[in-house]
């Protein structure tokens, strides 16, 4: 689905900062496009950004500049050559029109890679496009050499400092608002209903996630055979489930915090936690009764997960601008949040938005530890 973006904020040198050394052989063109017939004043016009000797592209950036003074850019859609990827365009930016896509999985073969549609301000004697940013990477997230024909090239300023990550603080204070439901209800069969093991889960959006949740050992009823799908998670609670997702591994340690005691049913598992780095407290201690935040949450999982932070990382100015809550996101949790979100493990709590801040439910915990463990 094509994004509108009304800013871009991912600079070419954090990109650059991620990439090997380019190739020296420049055997792939991207070739502007543009009409035979000059148009007038008030005509419009599409250019097209094509590509020849594709060896497989798993990221594609590139900003097409002109006179704002001569013509408009009214529209950009990303080419069919780039579909199945992550994609964003923004026909308005400040620099020019944009477009960028990423993906695990190349895209092959020669094409469009996208189209820009203009009407002319007045009449055009000339066409004067540039290309700026331009970022190609392979499979193996290096940098593809290219050439330009049709415009020109408008290198990246050297000077401009790469952004780093973050430093990780303790976890802030949550505030418990109830997100809307992590997912679209999927229409549940009366076998489906008269399978469930809880008794307040048939009909729920979130019962097959929580049945699989069930049967992985990860969550448990309340005694009961209530799953209660709509109660938030506490912290503690959430890194035992974790911990039975580890399997419940032998651990000495000691949970460093003083609101954490010995004999809490939670108390191993956050000393395991804390030993492998997944958690860092929050506060003067862990706070293991208070509700767990979407980032949280998803900090801690990307921790577990290695941090393993790819290409993701190259649409983070594009995340900022598609979700309309992304300056609630903590810096410690953006690359986390936008890691999940690019994944698939988190959907969204509502229209462009992620919810980063509201408290988490048992319901869209079971649906994104789940999910997390079938993409492994």
């Amino acid at each position: 689905m094509r994004r509108y973006l009304g800013a871009w904020l991912l600079t070419a040198a954090l990109i650059l900062s991620l990439l090997p050394a380019m190739a020296l052989a420049a055997d792939t063109t991207l070739t502007v496009k543009t009409p035979e017939n000059l148009p007038k004043e008030g005509e419009a016009f599409t250019v097209t950004v094509d590509i020849t000797g594709n060896p497989g592209l798993c990221a594609v950036q590139f900003t097409l500049a002109y006179d704002k003074n001569r013509m408009t850019c009214t529209d950009a859609e990303e080419g069919g050559l780039l579909d199945g990827m992550a994609r964003t365009t923004n026909p308005s930016a400040a620099d020019g029109a944009v477009l960028l896509a990423a993906s695990t999985s190349p895209a092959t073969g020669d094409g469009t890679l996208g189209t820009f549609t203009f009407r002319a301000e007045q009449d055009i004697d000339e066409f004067a496009f540039k290309i700026a940013n331009v970022v190609l990477t392979d499979a193996n997230v290096a940098a593809v050499a290219y050439t330009v024909v049709g415009a020109e090239e408008i290198e990246p300023d050297p000077a401009t400092p790469a952004a780093t990550e973050p430093d990780k603080p303790a976890e802030q204070t949550s505030r418990t608002v109830q997100p809307d439901a992590e997912a679209k209800p999927a229409t549940q069969t009366a076998a489906e209903a008269a399978a469930t093991r809880f008794n307040d889960t048939a009909g729920h959006w979130g019962a097959s996630w929580i049945e699989k949740a069930a049967d992985l050992g990860l969550f448990q009823g309340d005694g009961t055979g209530s799953f209660n799908p709509n109660r938030s998670i506490s912290r503690g609670d959430y890194v035992l489930v974790l911990y039975r997702m580890a399997g419940e591994p032998e651990s000495t340690e000691t949970a460093p915090f003083a609101d954490v005691h010995a004999d809490d049913y939670y108390a191993k598992a956050i000393a395991w936690a804390y030993s492998k780095g997944y958690v860092n407290g929050k506060g003067a201690g862990f706070a293991p009764r208070d509700g767990l935040t979407r980032q949280e949450a998803m900090k801690i999982l990307f921790a577990y997960a290695g941090r393993p932070l790819g290409m993701e990382a190259m649409l983070t100015g594009a995340y900022d601008e598609m979700f309309a809550d992304s300056g609630d996101i903590a810096a410690w949790a953006k690359p986390a949040m936008y890691w999940a979100y690019y994944h698939g493990i988190i959907d969204g709590t509502g229209v462009k938005a992620l919810g980063p801040t509201v408290t988490a439910t048992r319901a869209q915990l079971a649906k994104i530890l789940v999910g997390y463990m079938e993409k492994q």
